[in-house]
């Protein structure tokens, strides 16, 4: 097992990812680092921007769903605050208008 995995629970679903049978991933090792879930084994493995693999395990499928939809709300945040470069109150309020497209402050 390379330094690089966590323990070979991490390291097998690194190689399970690879084959694209993670059932949904977000991010990238660029910034936010990668994240890959895997319903089956109640896990979200995680790559960070060193390379290094990590797995988290979860009790039921339910605390597994809840800190996945945690994380893509986490992501969906940081992405908008990369692109725009600001955090915005509209979007942390969850406030919605069809007078906006993407940016709440372009009209």
């Amino acid at each position: 097992m390379s330094h690089k995995f966590e323990d070979e629970f991490a390291e097998d679903l690194y190689r399970a990812s690879l084959n694209g049978l993670n059932d949904d991933g977000l991010g990238d090792t660029a910034d936010f680092g990668w994240h890959g879930l895997f319903l089956k084994d109640l896990a979200i493995l995680t790559e960070d921007n060193y390379g290094f693999v990590s797995v988290t395990r979860f009790a039921s499928l339910g605390d597994l769903e809840e800190a996945w939809d945690i994380l893509q709300d986490e992501y969906n945040e940081f992405e908008y605050e990369d692109a725009y470069g600001y955090e915005d109150e509209y979007y942390e309020s969850g406030f919605e208008s069809d007078l906006y497209d993407d940016d709440p402050f372009e009209f």
